[in-house]
């Protein structure tokens, strides 16, 4: 439902961004063949106007701007509760959340050379974890993703007591051991 909401959102936001740049741009470069009513005609003569519609269109483009962006970065900004009790509330940031993941892929001994870990809310409060590694060559990479996700998801439900819907591997690149990417002269 979250998802559907965000997509909405989203959507919504393009639509009215797209609309407030096609009425500023009408104003801007061809006032007087205006596509709106005669109530735009006077916004469209008067200079004073021109202004002020110009201001608030550009309001409205940064407010839905400032809405887009909100929605993409809203569930890396939301925090997970644990616990709550008399005492108060155990939350835990995302970045101790990706931190976990990434120290517990280094951990597998899978040949990871680097990685980047992301953390979002999945169903019913469990994580999706998605891990973009680096690895060396000299890896069976089916097995040992295998072993990476397993590693992962049993240390983030292990140390944090969250429960860990997903755990996906993306190979972004296989370098030899112990090389060096030289990109300049090229």
């Amino acid at each position: 439902m979250r998802k559907l909401v965000q997509a909405f959102v989203l959507i919504s936001s393009i639509l009215v961004t797209c609309v407030a740049l096609l009425i500023g741009l009408q104003i801007l470069l061809a006032p007087e063949h205006f596509f709106l009513h005669q109530w735009l005609l006077a916004v469209s003569t008067s200079p004073t106007l021109r202004v002020i519609v110009l201001a608030l269109l550009l309001l409205v483009i940064l407010a839905t701007l400032a809405m887009f962006f909100h929605t993409l970065d809203a569930a890396r900004l939301r925090r997970t509760r644990v616990r709550r009790s008399e005492l108060g509330s155990i939350d835990i940031s995302v970045e101790a959340l990706e931190n976990i993941a990434l120290n517990a892929a280094k951990a597998a001994q899978a040949g990871v050379k680097s990685a980047k870990a992301r953390v979002s809310q999945g169903h019913d409060r469990q994580l999706e974890i998605v891990m973009i590694v680096v690895l060396f060559t000299d890896v069976e990479i089916p097995s040992q993703m295998a072993r990476i996700q397993d590693r992962v998801k049993k240390d983030v439900e292990r140390y944090t007591g969250i429960p860990v819907s997903a755990v996906e591997v993306k190979v972004s690149r296989v370098e030899l051991l112990g090389s060096r990417v030289d990109s300049g002269g090229r």
